[in-house]
């Protein structure tokens, strides 16, 4: 087991003597300080709960408590205790499950401990005495502080590590690219505020280091149902445009190329756009956007058919590549850098010379082990298919290839050894995919109609600029991009995309038509250009190192266990994407085991956005442990009361005796002439719940609730109920809808069903639809109204479904408390529930239309007939037993009933000859 440090040890003595919220910086080794919280405090004789945890720190526990458990006499809980078990405070809401449990925990149990832990400290101060607000929920008082430049943390961890950093120069075109994106998310957010002048962007720093379009939609949440279908694309481009900054860091040019691509075939219109509404992405018409693409496209290939030799376009063809293109195939910089450091490597392991007499000794201690982290999966397998595929064995030509084509050899192989092969299989698979894109395309427009055609060439005409428009007030679109780059002649998206489609098609149409003569030629540059059938001998493949050096690559979020140094014991850690919360567990793992020397090789792109993101990390959490040291010095937390029964009836008799002069509607005609004879009821509220509510805050509202009678309380019974999800009474019940859930259920016809068998068995159902109050609610955005409604819109179908069933009603609740006072109101006057009928009906059919209101389709045929409405609807069904005895009355009793008119009608219909 990994020993804790001082600072650990420390943390941990402090957490045991109070209960307390402890919160630590990231990396630190929190779930170490959890698992030894956790070996302490639970014993055979205590429970311990965890509340709040992630699966992956849940397993991480469960394997720490298997490994203390072998080869240890004293007592460690077993899995079955540690189903839900101590407590990680982030995303504690006052509404929330965690809430909940802690309040009746609290109340239940006043001696009880709990003991809170997060690394997350900027968490607490994303809102308003956000540290307060969570140690109010948490019944806590205390808040323990450990951030990094603490001074024990600072002193245990200063040891000497070998930290050695790469500042990677990106490329020029990267550093193009880079800008380009810039200049399209700054113009994005002008444009958005042109839109919406009465939201405020002032704060935001045009600048490639902030995430801004997470606050773009936060400040436009309050007004979403306002907000217009261009605006809400534009919203959606700064994801894109985020998205294509990262991107540019770590995709290969031919991928970048390929993604980008890939946007602007699925924004154009037609029936295969998937943006809505005909809003395409404004970004690709602007002269950034344009730039972006041609930037993009240069790093692949450029066209370049008059200067490009025959020999070279024999070779082109060869690796199955249309020829009169010249390929650029740029790297990305951090491959020949991490070559470069694996070289030097191997170089330090040659340079060190054995010791004859202990040469067992050396080459164990000369065992090096080599860990690369990178950010992704796809990073990860970018590198192995880098590795695999090294430059040393790039310049090979089977020795079986025909006499014919040996004068292309040479220039396959300079193509090999010029570019990487690993870029050259992804070109001849980019090719290879346009060429299918193309002949789908093509197959496409045939079934399609003229219009679609001329749609297409309506909208993406590039001699129409995107700001070719009347002037309005405010800057046009494209004219907020910066000049610093737009200065070269360049080509539209669409033109890009469309030269590269033709250059693919006719290429493949050409290789189709001559497939007969040149299959030998095809079958030999297929065994050329394939990984899998070119057979590469060890050396070639893995020439880098030696075979005592090992290679492990894995990734940041599988790697964030501390038990993953142990395992490995690098000598050499080499960072191919910067990580604070790693840089911190090397330190940890440094300090525990201080004799075992690592190496850290930390690589970063330049004055990029991956640097900048790096900083800002670290930022972040500096700021937010400085805020929360002034905050914990000046903050003042409430006594919070002991709700036991004793309390609860003292509170109770001391405000009956100051109101003992009034009734409870406070009228002072009515007083109470004998105090003493007065009792105070202990009985509660009963609201029967369906347990799979329990994942909603609504059941914690109503345990919190205060009834508007006094002396009362609300008592939830969890039980599985098929009809419902809540049972006020024994005549009411009420269907919990989100707003997902009731756009789901309507496309589905599930609520029908629920509505149907609620109308059943209730005289008043009630279906409750629950929306935020701090986000905008909506069932139809008012720019989108039309006056043809469709069948198919929610608001239609809600419609149709109050015509079926015109007993349900229909609740709008702003909140979970909102709901819990409707509750109350629903359930003044009215008798406690029974909770074994609730629980079966619905059940038996046969029971059911026993224990129903009324029967469903006898109602029904009811209500078709004339004179009769769902008002005297429920008059007849009152007095009328079932339909016959209906018929065999009188003129006069039906009269009696429903009225002179309405009977007369009814009568006539029930007696008319057929």
């Amino acid at each position: 087991m990994i020993p804790l440090i001082e600072f650990q040890r420390a943390i941990l003595d402090k957490l045991l003597k109070e209960d307390a919220l402890c919160v630590i910086g990231e990396g630190l080794g929190h779930q170490r300080i959890l698992l030894e919280l956790v070996r302490i405090c639970a014993t055979n004789n205590t429970l311990v709960f965890l509340l709040n945890c992630s699966s992956d720190d849940e397993e991480r526990l469960r394997e720490g408590l298997l490994e203390l458990k072998s080869g240890n006499d004293f007592p460690i809980p077993t899995l079955n205790i540690l189903k839900n078990d101590t407590l990680s405070s982030q995303s504690i809401t006052p509404e929330g499950n965690v809430s909940f449990i802690l309040r009746i925990y609290r109340e239940k149990n006043q001696e009880g401990f709990i003991k809170a832990i997060s690394d997350k400290p900027h968490i607490f101060n994303s809102d308003f005495s956000g540290v307060e607000k969570n140690l109010k929920f948490l019944q806590l008082r205390k808040l323990h502080l450990w951030p990094r430049f603490q001074l024990e943390i600072k002193t245990n961890l200063s040891s000497d590590i070998n930290v050695i950093e790469y500042k990677q120069p990106m490329t020029i075109k990267m550093v193009e690219a880079q800008q380009t994106i810039l200049d399209c998310m700054i113009a994005t957010v002008n444009e958005i505020k042109k839109q919406n002048r009465y939201i405020e962007f002032d704060d935001f720093e045009y600048s490639m280091n902030t995430e801004f379009e997470s606050k773009v939609k936060q400040s436009l949440n309050s007004v979403w149902h306002r907000v217009s279908p261009k605006t809400k694309q534009l919203v959606s481009d700064l994801r894109i445009l985020r998205f294509l900054m990262v991107s540019l860091m770590h995709y290969d040019c031919v991928m970048f190329n390929e993604y980008l691509e890939s946007l602007l075939v699925s924004s154009l219109p037609g029936k295969t756009s998937v943006f809505k509404n005909g809003q395409e992405s404004s970004w690709m018409l602007t002269d950034s956007g344009n730039l972006l693409f041609n930037i993009a496209r240069e790093r692949v290939f450029k066209l370049n058919p008059k200067n490009i030799e025959p020999s070279y376009n024999n070779a082109l063809i060869s690796l199955n590549l249309p020829p009169g293109i010249n390929l650029i195939l740029e790297p990305l910089p951090k491959w020949s850098l991490i070559e470069d450091i694996l070289k030097q490597i191997q170089s330090e392991n040659i340079d060190v010379k054995p010791n004859i007499k202990d040469l067992e000794n050396f080459e164990q201690n000369n065992k090096k082990t080599i860990l690369i982290m990178v950010d992704s999966k796809y990073t990860l397998t970018q590198l192995i298919d880098y590795f695999e595929s090294s430059l040393n064995a790039s310049g090979i030509v089977s020795p079986n290839s025909d006499n014919t084509y040996h004068s292309n050899q040479s220039e396959i192989n300079g193509i090999y050894k010029t570019h990487h092969r690993l870029l050259i299989k992804s070109i001849q698979n980019y090719f290879s995919f346009k060429k299918k894109l193309g002949s789908i395309r093509n197959s496409s427009q045939q079934r399609s109609t003229s219009s679609v055609s001329n749609n297409y060439n309506n909208n993406f005409n590039p001699r129409q600029p995107f700001n070719k428009r009347r002037r309005t007030r405010g800057a046009s679109f494209a004219a907020t991009n910066t000049p610093s780059i737009l200065t070269r002649k360049t080509q539209t998206a669409v033109e890009l995309e469309t030269q590269t489609q033709e250059i693919a098609e006719s290429f493949y149409q050409s290789q189709e038509s001559n497939s007969t003569q040149n299959f030998d030629k095809t079958d030999q540059s297929a065994d050329l250009s394939s990984f899998d059938d070119f057979k590469l001998d060890y050396d070639l493949n893995y020439g880098i190192l030696p075979k005592n050096n090992l290679i492990n690559i894995r990734v940041y979020d599988s790697a964030n266990d501390p038990q993953t140094l142990i395992d490995y014991e690098p000598s050499h850690i080499i960072m191919y994407t910067p990580n604070s919360e790693f840089i911190r567990q090397i330190e940890v793992y440094q300090a525990q085991y201080p004799k075992k020397k690592v190496n850290i090789h930390f690589l970063v792109y330049d004055n990029s956005i991956e640097e900048q993101i790096y900083l800002n990390r670290i930022r972040r959490e500096k700021e937010a442990f400085e805020k929360l040291i002034h905050t914990n010095s000046v903050m003042v937390i409430p006594l919070q009361p002991i709700k036991t029964a004793d309390y609860e009836n003292e509170l109770r008799m001391s405000l009956i005796r100051s109101v003992a002069p009034l009734n409870y509607t406070g009228s002072s005609k009515k007083r109470l002439e004998n105090l003493n004879n007065f009792e105070i009821t202990n009985e509660k509220y009963r609201i029967v719940v369906d347990v799979r509510e329990f994942r909603s805050p609504l059941p914690f509202a109503l345990y919190k609730s205060t009834p508007h009678i006094y002396g009362t309380s609300v008592e939830i019974v969890p039980k599985t109920l098929l009809i419902g999800d809540y049972v006020i009474h024994d005549q009411c019940c009420i269907e919990r809808k989100s707003i997902p859930d009731l756009i789901q259920s309507l496309a589905s016809g599930r609520l029908y069903s629920q509505a149907q068998s609620m109308t059943t068995f209730y005289k008043f159902p009630v279906l409750l639809i629950e929306f935020s109050s701090s986000l905008s609610f909506s069932l139809s955005n008012l720019r989108e109204y039309d006056s043809e409604m469709l069948l198919s819109d929610v608001c239609s179908k809600l419609v149709l479904l109050i015509i079926s069933f015109q007993k349900l009603s229909i609740l709008w609740s702003p909140s979970p408390s909102a709901s819990a006072n409707y509750f109350l109101d629903l359930k003044e006057n009215h008798p406690e529930p029974d909770v074994d009928k609730a629980v079966k009906k619905g059940q038996d059919n046969n029971i059911g239309e026993k224990n129903a209101q009324y029967s469903f389709n006898s109602f029904k045929i009811l209500q078709s007939l004339p004179g009769v409405g769902i008002a005297n609807a429920y008059k007849i069904a009152s007095k009328v037993a079932n339909l016959k005895d209906l018929t065999n009355m009188s003129l006069n009793e039906i009269q009696s009933i429903v009225g002179i008119t309405n009977g007369k009608m009814l009568h006539s219909f029930i007696n008319e000859n057929l």
